[in-house]
């Protein structure tokens, strides 16, 4: 609680209502003076961050640590004590958006930028081979945007007669942007590295937008495949966003542990293997907890069958993020510049 000096003035400053006591019992703020010594902005700001902090580690130790603990708590009406379902979802997505891209940021700045500012000179012979292109490398370089384009539809071109003469025609065509954008960043100077690097982080991006989207459907599922006269949609909404927002946790806990590794500077035997437990864990921890969380907020007598539902709901789910998730990285990688 503030300790500002209360104001002689039993008028509200916020909505005008006659204050009685310390707070305005009509919007609830305080009625304390608007200037201040310089001592109160630090005292309010450990207050604040006291009692907000107290109820977000009490928040993020029952969502890591109790599947399903932290639904019930809230839906049977114990909301003070932790953060709201929203407030925890927005800010564990916001350091999910922001926080691998500033570090990732921070490697570019230490990169060389020769690689992006010249043609390598793999590239140069291979533009020199293109049949039409008559010039020597040295005095009669010719038009850069026409050199760009024609080595691009060569390249192309071979592309579409892999597609012609391949069994699997649909995949590829669907994949003929991708490689057309892979083909385009080479010929900006990127490396296959650096491409790689550059799906990479589309990937990582990816999976938290596809979650934000996939919420809403999520939810229906559940909607669906439990008594409708019993839950609400609102209470399955609940159950998303606490499930989701464990699973941004996690991605931004492999993120780390990855990042981590990277910099040890350790064996690549012991760096490989410490990755592969990594990413069986984020693979097996979802399942595992979704199972758990589901059986204690969802209790039913038949044991059997609320496993049955729960393993049908979450192939169906699955199956519905893969798919957008995919969509997003497809889109992702398209928009790389």
């Amino acid at each position: 609680m503030s300790h500002g000096k209360i104001r002689e003035e039993k008028n509200c400053l916020n909505c005008g209502h006659t204050v009685e006591d310390r707070f305005c019992s009509h919007c609830a703020q305080e009625n304390t003076e608007t200037r201040q010594p310089s001592h109160y902005l630090i005292t309010h700001f450990i207050e604040d961050f006291t009692h907000y902090d107290g109820a977000f580690w009490k928040t993020i130790q029952y969502l890591l640590f109790r599947p399903g603990k932290l639904t019930t708590e809230y839906l049977s009406g114990k909301r003070q004590l932790y953060v709201a379902p929203v407030k925890l979802y927005i800010f564990i997505s916001f350091l999910a958006f922001f926080l691998p891209p500033l570090i990732n940021g921070a490697k570019d700045e230490s990169m060389s930028n020769t690689k992006k500012a010249y043609i390598s000179t793999a590239e140069q012979k291979e533009i020199s081979k293109i049949k039409g292109i008559n010039f020597s490398l040295g005095a009669n370089f010719g038009s850069k945007s026409k050199i760009t384009v024609e080595l691009l539809c060569k390249n192309m071109v071979e592309y579409d007669s892999v597609v012609n003469a391949s069994k699997d025609k649909t995949v590829l065509h669907l994949l003929r942007p991708i490689a057309e954008k892979q083909l385009h960043l080479r010929e900006k100077g990127f490396t296959r590295d650096e491409i790689t690097d550059k799906l990479s982080e589309s990937i990582y991006h990816a999976l938290p937008k596809a979650l934000f989207f996939y919420l809403p459907i999520f939810a229906f599922f559940l909607w669906l495949f439990h008594n409708k006269k019993n839950w609400w949609y609102f209470e399955h909404g609940i159950f998303t966003l606490h499930y989701f927002s464990f699973l941004l946790i996690l991605l931004l806990i492999v993120f780390s542990i990855n990042e981590l590794l990277s910099k040890l500077g350790i064996p690549v035997e012991y760096y490989k293997a410490f990755s592969l437990i990594t990413i069986l864990s984020a693979i097996l921890l979802p399942v595992v907890y979704f199972f758990i969380a589901q059986y204690k907020v969802y209790k039913t007598k038949n044991e059997s069958f609320i496993f049955l539902k729960g393993l049908t709901l979450f192939m169906i789910n699955i199956i519905g993020i893969f798919l957008m998730f995919i969509i997003l990285v497809y889109i992702s990688f398209l928009m790389v510049h």
